[in-house]
């Protein structure tokens, strides 16, 4: 099954405000990678779209300092489970989907400079109005980011598009 048989969504992520403590911290010295850090997200909009084994895109935004140079796609995977609702303990109320990050692309990330020289993601939610959690990405908008990966990234993501998704 390919990518194109299945939704592909943005998750943005702004560090200032989540995750908040020694998550962040953990993550800032290099104890723990962003495939241990998120493993859900928040998802008040597209709740009723987003299945499991839909293709996950992490976008950082802001970070420290704010700086738009590091916004863009630190972290790609799937979304590896059912809508759940958050308990307020530990998480705030709402829907929330459990993500299986897989592969880490803080080293090699997809920066959002380098994305809107693809006219398809220029287009994108994500750039135009960047206000939410969650954004679909198009089937152009992710040949785009495909083609502006560095070649292993790239291979990473087309891994998980040919991945067969597990749920319904």
């Amino acid at each position: 099954m390919g990518a194109l048989d299945r939704n592909i969504w943005i998750f943005q992520w702004n560090p200032l405000y989540w995750p908040a403590g020694e998550g962040l911290a953990l993550l800032d010295a290099g104890e723990i990678s962003i495939l241990e850090l998120m493993d859900s997200w928040y998802c008040p909009k597209h709740k009723d779209e987003v299945r499991t084994g839909d293709i996950a895109l992490l976008w950082r935004t802001k970070g420290k300092p704010p700086n738009e140079s590091l916004w863009g796609i630190v972290a790609a995977g799937v979304v590896s489970g059912e809508l759940f609702e958050g308990d307020g303990e530990g998480r705030f109320p709402g829907p929330f989907v459990p993500l299986s990050l897989t592969v880490d692309m803080r080293d090699e990330p997809l920066l959002r400079a380098d994305l809107l020289h693809e006219p398809s993601f220029a287009r994108a939610p994500i750039v135009t109005r960047p206000l939410g959690t969650v954004f679909r990405v198009s089937p152009e908008q992710w040949e785009a980011v495909k083609a502006t990966a560095a070649p292993d990234v790239r291979s990473a993501l087309i891994a998980l598009e040919s991945a067969t998704p597990s749920g319904p």
